[in-house]
């Protein structure tokens, strides 16, 4: 049986609302058809205070326990800035001037993916692919079974992303990766500094396909989505558009069309022999 990792980082903010989403669209469907063992490294918090998104509540501890049955470990924030020297990082701008507060949550972010990469790394099992997961997404639809079997089964470095919101670089709020991409994906906090030396500032999207390019990965849009959730439980407005990569890979979307077809063609079947 296909071994399947899903890896959780940063917050599980709003876990009450997000949670049953991840248990019944993702986590349930791939239970029953592959073996699937949950990791996760998430941030200590108390409340969050967010500017930009003009966040501003109490992070409840009981959303710590909609994880507390998988492998993982809660951290106290703001250690992490030291270890990638944050300071040096700043130097080179802050795309969003909201006083570096939404750079160092993607420095957290980043240290996150790379803390429960190593957690993956260290359990010596050899998984045939990983899905990584923001806890604080409210997600409309699953993985389809059939992509995990060809994901499994490719030996080349593909990461499949949303297909929606690359904003210039490619979407980084959740991702499938093959197993030789894991690193890639995984531990791209480490190439902070030789992005930020060409002379751009800090930017999540555009690091990410950077990061992904310089490697040889190949980035695959997946035709799933997510919506962010707030502090108080409530539910963002995303824009699900996925012309931002339709000249990306047309073999991919080709793919993910037959996918598609052939997960209505099961339901069909399914309700026919009821």
């Amino acid at each position: 049986m296909r071994k399947v990792a899903v890896a959780f980082y940063g917050i599980p903010r709003a876990a009450d609302v997000c949670f049953p989403s991840i248990e019944s669209r993702i986590l349930c469907p791939l239970s029953s058809n592959f073996e699937v063992k949950c990791f996760y490294h998430f941030y200590r918090k108390d409340e969050v205070k967010n500017s930009r998104s003009g966040e501003f509540g109490r992070f409840q501890s009981t959303w710590y326990d909609y994880f507390s049955e998988f492998d993982g470990r809660i951290d106290m924030p703001e250690l992490c800035l030291n270890e990638w020297d944050f300071e040096s990082i700043k130097a080179f701008g802050d795309v969003w001037s909201d006083d570096f507060q939404s750079l160092s949550n993607l420095v957290h972010q980043l240290n996150s993916i790379y803390q429960v990469t190593n957690a993956i790394l260290d359990s010596e099992v050899d998984f045939d692919c990983v899905l990584f997961l923001r806890p604080d997404l409210l997600y409309h639809s699953g993985i389809p079974v059939q992509l995990i079997d060809l994901v499994s089964n490719s030996s080349s470095a593909d990461v499949w992303v949303p297909a929606w919101q690359w904003f210039g670089g490619v979407n980084d709020r959740f991702a499938l990766c093959t197993s030789s991409a894991l690193e890639i994906y995984g531990k791209r906090v480490e190439n902070i500094h030789s992005y930020v030396r060409s002379g751009r500032p800090l930017h999540a999207e555009s690091l990410l396909k950077y990061s992904l390019n310089r490697y040889g990965a190949n980035i695959k849009p997946l035709f799933v989505n997510a919506s962010r959730a707030r502090i108080d439980g409530s539910i963002k407005r995303e824009n699900f558009s996925f012309r931002s990569c339709m000249d990306l890979d047309r073999t991919s979307l080709s793919l993910q069309v037959q996918l598609l077809k052939a997960k209505l063609q099961w339901n069909i079947g399914r309700y026919r022999s009821l």
